[in-house]
């Protein structure tokens, strides 16, 4: 489904490995328009900023998500219109609490030559 969000997110995580910061972080900033639900697409796209040197963006994404990794947060479910079904969303996995780690280490980070990017794989 070319409109499945989540893919939408996965495609900036690509463009921001690849060091396309300024595409990664126009595709998540559309994507998190259309679905703030997506948690890994903010934590991404604050990644992204901090890497086209927006540090007060990035940070300022960073605080949205803040609450959700300091305390325990409700599950609920989306209605997805195109399959039909409901998606459960607000799960927060390994990935979403490393990549979460990663941004908020780049979004703070004094060193203007550290870019925010990390090569896939690597952890």
């Amino acid at each position: 489904d070319p409109l499945e969000p989540r893919l939408a997110v996965l495609d900036g995580w690509i463009r921001l490995e690849r060091g396309s910061a300024d595409s990664a972080s126009a595709l998540l900033g559309k994507a998190l328009k259309e679905n703030d639900w997506l948690d890994l697409g903010r934590i991404l796209k604050a990644r992204a900023d901090a890497a086209r040197g927006d540090r007060a963006g990035a940070q300022a994404e960073l605080a949205h998500m803040e609450p959700r990794f300091s305390r325990a947060q409700r599950l609920r479910y989306i209605y997805n219109p195109r399959q039909g079904s409901y998606d459960l969303v607000g799960e927060l996995g390994r990935e979403e609490k490393q990549q979460f780690e990663l941004a908020r280490k780049v979004a703070g980070s004094k060193d203007p030559a550290h870019d925010g990017v990390r090569s896939l794989g690597k952890h």
